[in-house]
Parts: structure tokens; C-alpha cells; sequence
């Protein structure tokens, strides 16, 4: 995979049509009772996918599949992108109290062996004390989260040199290293949009080889959004990266402060899934890059967010405080 004219032609048009789904929800005029059927809807036709592709991958051998714990990891014809998706389905099946589907998606979930998956759903449950408790007891939770990653770094760090983790993060710090180093050659405008895919493979099997690493995956990409950005686009780019997690970041804390002070409803749970969705795929999904044209995965986040802040506005008829 190179960033050819043909490459990047399929960047340009799937970034743009991945606008169009936010902007589709965010305008849909209907009412309230009509929406929740359709989160109804919605939720059931997606956890079919995902199972239908899962298992069908699992039992029948179709599609995306690698070696791996319990038995492989099986991704389907949707890819490994599809793993952050599954976060969304199990969030909203735990708070309707649906453990049926949540314990599938659970499962789905483990036979795809996601591990970002599996750090987006332990940060999204986390963030769920945060939208519920005031004053003190949220910044005792906070301290106690933060003291937390303090003492289980370097169990962390142990486990990441592990035989079963190892391959995974020598590939992502190669990919980070040769993305650091195109940074320093052109720090404000970036190397251009996909030219750190260009020769990716060769640098990194230099840099594999100086540094005595055997173990490793063919490297393609810069395994890490801002990292990418700030390769290919410089501090301009980041910049505005970052300014825009932090608008997502933002409506989502807004949707989720309006959801948990209103009633349990199909739109109330849209409104605080989507919305600890959001920011754990922000801090937690940075295994490949938001805006391949094979991972669609920008397309999901503007989507998610569009969708929790419209069910926050049914839940609360406040739409104004999340605009």
C-alpha cells in the first residue's frame, strides 16, 4: 500500500462521504417516540452484523483472520476496524440492563482479541462514576485512577514486552520512531498527507535491524493519529487535530451531563453511550489511523458523536446546551 494519486483519490472521497452520516443525524427532523424506534432498530440491526460477521468468520473462515489468543482473531469481511464498533452496542446493552447482548458482544469482542477495544470499554466504564458523582467524589475518582496507572505501569510495561504483546507494540514503536523522525525534517507543514507511507516498510526494517529486532509486523503506517498528523501535516495540522478531539470531547461531556439527569430511555442510553464512546475512542484508539479509506473509523466517530447529542436533545428537550 503506497500513497499513489489512485490511493489518495480514495482518501479524499471516503473522507468527505464520512461527513455525511453526522450531518444526516444531526438534521433528521422526527419525534421522539419515532427516534427511539429507530435506536431500536438500529442497535438490533448492528448487533447482527457484528455477530453474523464474528462468528461467521470464527466458524465458516471468511474474511479478516490472524494467529493469535483463543484460537486466532477472527475480524470477518468488516475488518479489525470493527472492533472499536463493538464497544458501542455492549455499552448501550449494559445500561438497558440487557445482559444477553451485552455478554454477546462481550464475546464478539474477545474473538477479534481487540486490545483497543478491550481499553476503550475498561475507559468507558471508568468514565461512567465521573458523568454520575459531584464535587469530591469525582476528583477522588480521578486521583485514584491516576494513582492507579502510576502503580500498574510497570506491570504494563512488562506485559507489553511479552511474548503474546510483543510483535503488536515493536511494530507501533517502530511506526512512532519513523514518525517523530519525518516531524523533525519538516516540523510546520508536515512531509505531506500519506507520503509517511511512502518507503514505510523499508525504513522500518532498517530501524528493526540497527536496533537487533526480530519481532515485529510488516510496517505500513504510522500506527497512531496524532502521531500521523503530526508527520504528514506538522504542528498546523496537529493543531487543528486537536482542536477538534477537544469540540468532540467537549459535546461529548455535554450529551453525557444531560443524560445522566434525565430517565432511562432507549435515547437517554444512546445519549451516555455514545457519548463515553467518543471519548475513549479518542484516548483509546490510536492502534491504526482514523482516516484510512479501509478503516473507516472518522466516519464512526463523527456519527457516534452526532448520534449521542441528538438523543441527549430528545432525553432532555435542552438542545441548546449541547450545541
Amino acid at each position: 500500500m503506497t500513497a499513489d494519486l489512485r490511493f489518495n483519490i480514495q482518501y479524499a472521497a471516503v473522507f468527505a462521504a464520512a461527513i455525511i452520516p453526522s450531518i444526516a443525524i444531526e438534521a433528521l427532523p422526527v419525534k421522539k417516540k419515532d427516534f427511539e424506534q429507530v435506536i431500536g432498530i438500529a442497535f438490533a440491526t448492528l448487533s447482527l452484523i457484528i455477530l453474523a460477521n464474528i462468528f461467521g468468520g470464527r466458524i465458516l473462515g471468511f474474511g479478516e483472520s490472524f494467529e493469535g489468543l483463543q484460537g486466532g482473531r477472527n475480524f470477518g469481511f468488516l475488518g479489525d476496524s470493527i472492533t472499536p464498533v463493538i464497544i458501542l452496542p455492549l455499552l448501550y446493552f449494559l445500561l438497558r440492563r440487557n445482559l444477553i447482548g451485552a455478554a454477546l458482544m462481550i464475546l464478539c469482542l474477545i474473538l477479534t482479541g481487540g486490545k483497543a477495544g478491550g481499553l476503550m470499554l475498561i475507559a468507558a466504564l471508568f468514565l461512567i462514576p465521573l458523568f454520575v458523582l459531584r464535587g469530591p467524589l469525582r476528583y477522588f475518582l480521578l486521583g485514584l485512577g491516576a494513582a492507579g496507572i502510576y502503580f500498574l505501569y510497570p506491570y504494563v510495561a512488562e506485559l507489553l514486552e511479552s511474548d503474546k504483546l510483543q510483535y503488536s507494540w515493536n511494530t507501533r514503536q517502530l511506526s512512532y520512531e519513523i514518525g517523530i523522525r519525518l516531524f523533525t525534517e519538516s516540523p510546520i507543514w508536515g512531509v505531506g498527507v500519506n507520503q509517511s507511507m511512502e518507503g514505510m516498510s523499508a525504513r522500518a526494517e532498517l530501524d528493526a535491524h540497527l536496533r537487533g529486532l526480530t519481532r515485529y509486523w510488516v510496517v505500513g503506517q504510522i500506527h497512531n493519529s496524532f502521531v500521523r498528523s503530526m508527520a504528514e501535516t506538522g504542528l498546523i495540522g496537529l493543531s487543528v487535530l486537536i482542536v477538534f478531539c477537544a469540540i468532540i470531547i467537549r459535546r461529548a461531556l455535554a450529551a453525557g451531563e444531560l443524560a445522566v439527569r434525565t430517565a432511562q430511555s432507549p435515547a437517554q442510553a444512546l445519549a451516555l453511550a455514545g457519548a463515553l464512546w467518543v471519548i475513549a475512542f479518542i484516548v483509546c484508539n490510536q492502534g491504526v489511523g482514523w482516516f484510512e479509506h479501509v478503516h473507516p473509523q472518522f466516519a464512526w466517530l463523527l456519527m457516534i458523536s452526532s448520534a449521542s447529542l441528538k438523543a441527549a436533545e430528545f432525553s432532555t428537550h435542552a438542545s441548546r446546551w449541547v450545541r
